[in-house]
Parts: C-alpha cells; structure tokens; sequence
C-alpha cells in the first residue's frame, strides 16, 4: 500500500494485556511506532491547547463514545508533530476495522493516490464502504469479506433513495454506524484533527475533495463477539434515555442494550437478523443495483501474506527478542510526542505529483469558519418520514454571487418542526463566502415546509450547478 509511517496507539488496559510475542510482533515491524497511553502521556495530553477551544468542547466529560472520540482528537493533535518530523506529506486517521481501498489509483497504492491530488488541495475525503457479514461465525475480517456497501457518494440519488428500505432491512439507518467517510490532509501548518473524521486548520479554511473511486473499507460489528466487547468498555446503563449519552448513534445505541439485557440465543437471533446478510436473492438485486459490490483485494492481499509465511516469520522473530525491553520508555513517549502545543505550527510539506486526479470536485468544500466545529460520526443520509425531513440543498444564481441555502429541518411536536436556516453568499470566481447568516424559525404545518423547500430547490439546473463547481 506505500504508507511510510504506522503510529498506532494502545490503549492502556489492552497494552498491559498483550502477550509478550504480540507486542514485539508489532514492535519489530518497520515503520511502525506503538505509543502507550501512560499516566505521564496523559499528563501530557492533558496539557493540550484543545482543552481550551471550543471547536470539540461539545464532547468533553462525557462517556464512552464521546470519551473516545475526545481521546482520537487528542492522538491526532500529536500525530501531526510526529508527521512533522518525520516529514510526512499526508496524514490519515484510521481504527482498527478500517482499511483503505485506493482505487482509482494508476496502482494500488495510497502514495500513488495522494501523488495525484492537486496542491491547492488541502484534505481529501475516503467516503465509506460498510461490510456486508455473510456469517456468524468470522474469525478474521480482513481475509474473509468480500462484501461492501456502497456509500452516498458513490450512488446516484435514485439508486440510493429508489433502494433504501430493502438495502436497510429494518435497522435504523443505510449503514449501521457512520457514513461521512475518513480524511487525510496535507501535513502543513496550522493543522489540526477535526474529530476523528475530518482535519482542519487554525488559519484557513482547508480546500477538501472527495474520491470518486477510493474509499475506507470499515469492518463494522464483523463478529458476533462485538456486541459483548463493546459492552464491556462501556459502563453506561442499558436504558434508552442513558445511551444517548454514550453512543452517538442509534445501531450502537440499540446494540448496545441488547447485549446488556438479552441471553446469549438473543443476541445471537437479534445479530443475525440485523448484521448478517442471509438473504441471497437480496444480495444478487442489491449487487445489480449497485448498492453492494465485492471487493477482494484486502483478502487476496492478506491471504497472499499468510500462504507466503509472512506472519508466521514475524511471530518467529518476536519470538527470539523475548529478552528484550519491550515497553515504551516515558522519555520515548515525551520525544514522539514533542510538544502538543507546536502540533499546529512550524509544519513544511514537499512537493508531490502533478497528474490529473481522480476526484470528485463536485464535492469541494470551503468553510468559512476557521473555529468550524468537530465532525463527529454522521449517520448516512435519511429517506423523510411523516415527521422529519432529510437536509435540502438549494442554490440560487444571480450575475454576481451564488446564494447557497442550507435547510436542517429537525424533528418537532405534532404541529410542526423548527427550521435551522443557513444563507451563505460566495462571489463568483472566488474561494470564501463573503458572508454567512444563521435563523432558526419554527414551520407551523409540514404543508408549509414541504411546499417551501419544493419552491426553493425544484430546477435542478441549480443542482447541476453545484456539481460542476
């Protein structure tokens, strides 16, 4: 894949319970780096300039979901140091159920993919692929599935919509956890982590694109196991009032009391009716639509590595350095972490390639706000129901300026909804907005609104507009 550079990050209770070969599996690696979460790199975080912002203020002190979320933030902030003096070119955020696909590519390589990114560029968007589990009983994701979901990026709004209800099969959503992608940025200064899913910067607003082709593949509740491990890190009361302050989103929420209130059959009925694809007619129509597709170069890959004895080489290795230290020094991990005050200053990226990219510019992105919120885990775009209404996008064109209305209807009482309405005016030619003005006002009937927005966004030239910008 030409990555450079690995830091990964152990949480403290799982690095305490590492098998001594495992570790050293992972420390003999080249280009890796394994950065505890000691008692003095937490001091250390602690100290951070994030703490004092308000941009991820919105996640702090609260558990579980959002305690991770805070931590992934943090990690990133001192990832970009370490990117730094390593002199990186780009930085990517992953989990540990996530892989990337650079498709589109000339190869199949991530360094090939970034080569040919413009450089006025600043952050681009992998959207997300969901695993599609076929049984009960996988033992390694990575080399057993094949089958993906397509994100809403890489659909057309009528396949999407035209299949929502059979693609979701009664689950609260198309994917069953997020579905706003991973980024990567250009190493440069004045960067800064978004939240785990985006990058920003202290100064600008980042120039973002998304790949047309390119995607996270994200192993999702994969095992029946999943259910009960992420139970277990999380201390939260299975009652539907107490996850919300837990789990950002519904699937997890509902997976969640469900493996603290069910029996083990249950949960076992309950996963196999909402995570495992039984169904093969289902799948072959989803497949036609283009609603799933296979992918299998993770599994040739990693099953290419284990015929050739490649693991089994390294756990050999790990093997014979059991003498060895195999902690992380406290002074190692104050030098990988520098200081996390300099994590957005004194950045100097290199020059990359100049090929035409494979993006979408339709989907470029200019905020205005340099202190622009976190992203936190988004689910995928809804279908409206009889109370709620998904996020409208309406354009209006004059000779001078484009108006750009952004419609958030939330959900109300019976009379009505409330209406979050955002009025941006970008100049033509230009890159900001020269002015953005936010109204909340309420909607007395569901007529009114629908006859509104239908008003507002019914040319679809208007559409077909932002599209090509």
């Amino acid at each position: 894949m030409h990555y450079y550079k690995h830091f990964c990050w152990l949480r403290a209770n799982i690095a305490m319970d590492l098998l001594p070969q495992s570790y050293r599996c992972h420390k003999i690696l080249l280009n890796v780096k394994l950065i505890h979460r000691t008692k003095e790199f937490e001091e250390q975080q602690a100290k951070s300039r994030i703490w004092n912002e308000t941009w991820l203020s919105g996640f702090f002190y609260k558990p579980c979901n959002y305690e991770l979320f805070v931590k992934q933030s943090l990690n990133m902030e001192i990832a970009i140091v370490m990117a730094k003096e390593a002199q990186m070119d780009w930085i990517l955020h992953l989990d540990t159920d996530e892989l990337i696909h650079p498709a589109g590519a000339h190869e199949y390589s991530v360094r090939q993919l970034s080569s040919e990114v413009p450089e006025h560029v600043d952050v681009v968007v992998f959207p997300n692929y969901e695993s599609g589990v076929e049984r009960d009983d996988i033992h390694d994701p990575f080399s057993e599935i094949s089958l993906f979901k397509k994100n809403f990026d890489h659909l057309t709004k009528e396949t999407y919509f035209g299949t929502y209800k059979e693609s979701t099969r009664g689950n609260p959503n198309y994917f069953l956890t997020y579905g706003n992608g991973k980024s990567a940025a250009r190493v440069q200064q004045h960067l800064r982590p978004n939240g785990a899913h985006r990058w920003h910067n202290y100064m600008k607003a980042p120039i973002e694109v998304k790949f047309d082709e390119a995607a996270v593949l994200h192993y999702t509740y994969t095992k029946f196991s999943d259910l009960t491990s992420r139970r277990d890190r999380c201390g939260c009361k299975p009652t539907k009032e107490e996850v919300k302050r837990c789990f950002m989103l519904e699937f997890d929420r509902a997976a969640f009391i469900i493996a603290s209130t069910a029996t083990e059959e249950e949960m076992l009925n309950w996963y196999r009716e909402h995570v495992v694809w039984t169904d093969k007619d289902l799948i072959k129509k989803l497949m036609r639509k283009g609603i799933l597709t296979r992918i299998h170069a993770p599994m040739v890959i990693m099953q290419g590595l284990n015929e050739a004895g490649v693991f089994g080489s390294v756990i050999a290795s790990a093997q014979k350095s059991l003498s060895k230290d195999t902690t992380l020094s406290s002074n190692e991990i104050s030098n990988n972490s520098s200081d996390v005050d300099d994590a957005v200053s004194g950045f100097s990226s290199r020059k990359i390639g100049k090929r035409e990219p494979r993006v979408a510019v339709r989907n470029v992105l200019q905020a205005a706000d340099t202190d622009l919120l976190a992203m936190p885990p988004l689910s995928a775009p809804f279908i409206d129901n009889i109370q709620s209404y998904s996020l409208e996008l309406c354009l209006h064109r004059t000779f001078s300026a484009v108006f750009i209305t952004l419609v958030s209807i939330s959900r109300g009482n019976r009379n009505g909804c409330w209406v979050n309405i955002c009025f941006c005016v970008i100049p033509m030619g230009k890159g900001l907005p020269l002015s953005c003005s936010l109204r909340t006002q309420p909607f007395p009937r569901k007529q009114d609104l629908r006859r509104s927005l239908l008003d507002n966004c019914r040319q679809k030239r208007q559409t077909k507009f932002l599209e090509e910008q």
